[in-house]
């Protein structure tokens, strides 16, 4: 009988390991499966990918007998995206390997496949939170009213389309005393979407430790000051805010007189409360108004007098302490159009090489260097399909 040799290949086998990595990357990932996997770009050469977005050219109109309907036309944007990668390595010296102890290969295959997962899920969340399909509830917790409110905005027209909505861990014992919400157990076996802890307003609801607290945000007021010079005369015009001042012999012809008008003019502005010493304006954002005046815009047509705006404080819109809940549908609103242009999935991964493993072997430092590696892109090709609902992390007082 020959005599039995353990070799680097009876260790580690990268194709084994690529499957078992793949096979639980299925099963960890909490954004992926919501997510149509593209392949055109498998064997394909190049690594860039446009998304078309169709733009709806309206309802059909009647038109009278004899009368020629107007043509329309078919518009169209893209989003160009790049394919990267996602990689993560592990090295295990033989010793690890032949003690055996805590299953090193295995903890490396999970390793991996977390590491994989985490980067993909990572990059969807990061698309799905580019919508402009945004819930704002944050003067109160989550709860049935708010999600019913927040799904409105997908205006289905169709009853019973299926949803589902990411929570933060720290939000479920909201839910879990919300008369409303019916827990997984209370549905058929096969019914509940996989993972889910439950129903509520018609939305699925997943835990993911993704969903993180954005941290409150105090009111800043924003600080502008704005300096009259040069040489002022009758008939000059500034605008500023909006505002327009024209001078005239009661004004007088100096700086001074000039920015006595104008703070004179901008005492009824809705952002700005104004105050001035000499020649110069201070314009300060309202108590409630806090970063919403954006750039002052200032000018004049005076030939020798000037206007100049410096922001000396940055304004800041204060934000409550909020969870930002991704709600996704999860199909067409109607089968039969199912991913047409029309109906694109809410996310699709651009798949261009799906996970592989590589295992190199060092002699002289007895270790296996073993690499998984994906190459993908993803995208928010349907907006439609994603609402961002924000919900407080207490209610307001």
């Amino acid at each position: 009988m020959p005599s039995e040799v353990t070799t680097k290949s009876t260790i580690v086998v990268p194709e084994v390991m690529g499957d078992m990595i793949d096979a639980k990357i299925t099963a960890l990932a909490k954004l992926t499966p919501y997510a149509k996997v593209d392949t055109t770009l498998v064997g394909v050469a190049g690594d860039t990918k446009t998304v078309p977005k169709w733009a709806y050219v309206g309802d059909a109109e009647n038109v009278a007998e004899g009368d020629e309907i107007t043509t329309k036309k078919l518009g169209a944007s893209t989003t160009k995206f790049t394919i990267g990668k996602a990689m993560q390595s592990i090295g295990l010296t033989q010793e690890a390997i032949n003690s055996g102890l805590g299953d090193p290969l295995g903890q490396a295959e999970s390793q991996l496949a977390k590491a994989i997962m985490g980067k993909v899920d990572n990059d969807l969340l990061d698309a799905v939170l580019t919508t402009s399909n945004i819930y704002d509830g944050t003067s109160a917790v989550i709860g049935y009213d708010a999600i019913v409110d927040a799904v409105t905005k997908f205006e289905d027209e169709e009853d019973g389309v299926e949803k589902v909505m990411f929570i933060s861990p720290k939000q479920e014992k909201v839910l879990l005393k919300d008369s409303d919400f019916l827990s997984a157990d209370k549905f058929q076996s096969g019914v509940a979407v996989n993972g889910s802890i439950g129903k509520i307003a018609g939305c699925w609801i997943k835990k993911s430790k993704k969903i993180s607290l954005v941290e409150a945000v105090s009111a800043v007021k924003a600080v502008w000051t704005v300096t009259i010079g040069g040489t002022v005369a009758s008939g000059d015009v500034f605008t500023i805010h909006g505002t327009e001042v024209t001078l005239n012999e009661t004004s007088g012809a100096t700086a001074i007189a000039a920015a006595t008008a104008i703070a004179t003019a901008l005492g009824s502005d809705a952002v700005y409360d104004v105050t001035r010493s000499s020649a110069v304006l201070t314009l300060t954002e309202k108590t409630g108004k806090e970063g919403l005046g954006g750039t002052l815009v200032v000018s004049t047509d005076s030939e020798a007098g000037t206007v100049t705006a410096v922001n000396t404080v940055v304004g800041v819109t204060p934000v409550r302490a909020h969870f930002v809940c991704p709600i996704i549908k999860l199909e067409a609103d109607s089968k039969d159009t199912e991913f047409t242009e029309d109906e694109l999935p809410a996310l699709t991964i651009f798949l261009k090489a799906d996970t592989k493993v590589d295992a190199e072997w060092y002699p002289k430092k007895q270790q296996h260097d073993i690499t998984a590696c994906k190459y993908y892109g993803v995208a928010l090709t349907n907006d439609s399909k994603v609402v961002l609902a924000k919900f407080g992390e207490t209610n307001a007082t």
